[in-house]
């Protein structure tokens, strides 16, 4: 079973509302520190690096610990972006509220996201570079899956130990791949950065009513471009495209280039004759 892309993604989706589960990425692409808390630790680790893979494009390039030790808290007041997950509750003897640590790491600018509250606990309020749309998707999903989940006891979104003894069932693999692919289209318009034209997707433009709402939205996504372009993950995720371009580049001007202009012209004549 897939831990992370499967499980992890179903905790995220079930324990928060999409409008935090958004806030949280967004923050994240912004290189912010994040806390992600609860009680079950399979959920919490499962949940950390969910989080990790629903940046694609993207890469996290900073710290990440799935499971941060109660008695280091200290490593909250880290200077470098992190994201890291720990486990809190009356059986840890442990509350957000009342760790001082963790008061001041929020002064600071880290959030937390509870997994038992579903909330995502910050001093900032990002503004919403998603719209509606991209919402809207996810609650639909995320009432699916807890249609599924409720339809039968032995569902892998019931607990970790059901979803590691029978996996996930096609129609809940389907709703979350949806899930991760839904925000993944979303992201790539990110990585077109100075199209404005992809800042939003043909349905978020045409359910815009007005010329403000279309240049309130327009300016969220600029002010939003403008963080990513100051942070070391979308310098290496440039880093990476004129790699893979450069790769490219180079196998087209050797032998494998050659073969695939051999094959093209080929097909190409095949065609011209199956035509006449």
């Amino acid at each position: 079973p897939q831990v992370s892309t499967e499980y992890g993604m179903s905790v995220l989706l079930l324990k928060t509302s999409p409008q935090h589960l958004l806030r949280s990425l967004q923050l994240l692409l912004s290189e912010h520190s994040i806390l992600v808390v609860g009680e079950v630790s399979a959920e919490v680790t499962a949940a950390s690096t969910a989080l990790i893979d629903l940046l694609d494009p993207f890469k996290w390039a900073s710290t990440f610990v799935p499971l941060l030790p109660s008695n280091m808290l200290d490593f909250l007041s880290s200077p470098v972006p992190f994201l890291a997950g720990m486990i809190m509750g009356a059986q840890e003897d442990i509350m957000v509220e009342s760790e001082s640590e963790i008061k001041e790491a929020m002064n600071n600018g880290m959030a937390v996201l509870d997994l038992e509250r579903g909330e995502l606990l910050t001093l900032e309020k990002p503004r919403d570079v998603f719209g509606s749309v991209l919402r809207d998707t996810l609650k639909g999903l995320t009432q699916r899956l807890n249609t599924l989940k409720q339809s039968c006891n032995d569902s892998a979104l019931n607990s970790f130990s059901a979803f590691i003894e029978n996996g996930m069932s096609a129609k809940e693999s389907l709703a979350l791949q949806s899930a991760k692919l839904a925000i993944r289209d979303h992201f790539e318009s990110f990585a077109r950065l100075f199209d404005l034209v992809g800042c939003s997707t043909r349905k978020e433009n045409a359910r815009m009513s007005s010329s403000r709402s279309a240049l309130e939205t327009l300016k969220a996504h600029l002010y939003f471009q403008q963080q990513l372009l100051d942070t070391q993950l979308f310098a290496q995720f440039m880093d990476e495209a004129e790699r893979k371009k450069n790769d490219r580049l180079e196998a087209l001007k050797g032998e494998t280039g050659m073969k695939i202009a051999v094959w093209a012209h080929a097909h190409w004549k095949h065609k011209r004759e199956s035509e006449v």
